[in-house]
């Protein structure tokens, strides 16, 4: 992965990424746009503010500059594991030491993230020299993936990290 490369999806999984803050409020409430935007303040849902744009990208990436690299897509799904683990702890952590919610720091929480994703993708692609075509594990870890983030926003699990701190309601509130 080129320089290049690695800040352009970073950008596009930034801003798509911000944009999916709005977009189930701004569809008026559409359970389709639900699948894809977060829907309420709870950290899982915030969660697929870097899921989904990182998985378009990584599309689109793929047919443009990877498609003979076997590994590519373990490589993304690897990837986004890390980002989402990372924006999960940061989150805790921070919240835990400070004891409160501070939105420019979901906002930094957010972008590191985004670059630590972005950052393993690019190291993997530049200097992982196996092409074992793993392809398929990564296809079906971000499939499975995509599936409960799909059926979490409308029957989330109730602990914590479900649970909207703005109304104290999980997934679409009724």
């Amino acid at each position: 992965m080129k320089k290049g490369t690695f800040f352009i999806g970073f950008a596009f999984t930034s801003l798509l990424g911000t944009l999916l803050h709005f977009v189930f409020e701004w569809s008026g409430n559409n359970r389709i746009v639900a699948v894809f935007s977060a829907v309420n303040e709870s950290t899982a849902e915030h969660l697929k503010l870097l899921f989904w744009p990182a998985v378009l990208m990584g599309v689109i990436e793929f047919f443009w500059l990877y498609r003979k690299n076997g590994r590519y897509f373990s490589y993304l799904f690897e990837g986004i594991l890390l980002g989402l683990g990372f924006i999960t702890a940061f989150f805790y952590t921070y919240q835990g030491v400070i004891g409160r919610n501070i939105d420019w720091l979901n906002i930094v929480d957010f972008l590191l993230g985004v670059f630590v994703m972005r950052l393993w993708q690019w190291h993997k692609l530049n200097h992982d020299e196996s092409r074992n075509d793993t392809n398929t594990m990564g296809i079906l870890g971000l499939l499975v993936l995509a599936a409960a983030f799909a059926l979490f926003t409308f029957y989330p699990p109730h602990i914590g990290l479900f649970l909207d701190p703005a109304n104290l309601k999980y997934g679409i509130a009724k």
